[in-house]
């Protein structure tokens, strides 16, 4: 997952504190789904201000590459 502007430009971004880094994209953070789900813990940018930020769930190969967006989730940061 990510919240970076790599799939969606406009995203207003932060990251996500938990999961693995990617060894290939350090915007990406991995995760392994459980039952079809995937929890990560989101924090907001530090000069966060307003905007959306878009997290987007996308898979990656064996050696982390991105490959496809799965789906997205809109966050109003105020």
């Amino acid at each position: 997952m990510t919240a970076a502007a790599l799939f969606v430009q406009n995203s207003a971004g932060g990251s996500f504190i938990d999961g693995t880094t990617s060894g290939a994209n350090s915007q990406l953070q991995v995760y392994t789904t459980v039952a079809g789900q995937i929890t990560g813990k989101y924090q907001t940018p530090a000069t966060k201000g307003t905007g959306t930020a878009v997290i987007q769930v996308v898979t990656v190969d064996e050696a982390g590459d991105l490959k496809y967006l799965i789906n997205t989730a809109n966050l109003g940061l105020q």
